[in-house]
């Protein structure tokens, strides 16, 4: 099975409509793929159809996490280092 570059690149996966409008700079006759589609798909474990984004820094990850935990985390770290400062 060809992977997602290449399946962009043929323009399989180019939307003939968009049935929901998730960008609104979005213009679906001119997109190679569907955003929503491809987070979906991979969201899913369909990384044949599916895209996965990770920054420069994602190697340092040590596990998958929500967003929610992510922002509890970020609020917890936060409080500690406003207590450490008094």
């Amino acid at each position: 099975m060809p992977d997602s570059k290449t399946v962009v690149k043929s323009g399989s996966e180019k939307p003939r409509r968009c049935a929901f409008h998730c960008i609104k700079t979005c213009d679906y006759t001119k997109s190679p793929y569907c955003i929503i589609k491809a987070l979906y798909n991979a969201a899913k474990g369909n990384m044949q159809k599916g895209y996965a984004f990770a920054g420069a820094n994602a190697y340092l990850s040590q596990k998958i996490v929500s967003v929610r935990e992510t922002i509890e985390t970020l609020k917890k770290e936060f409080r500690r280092a406003e207590e450490a400062t008094k």
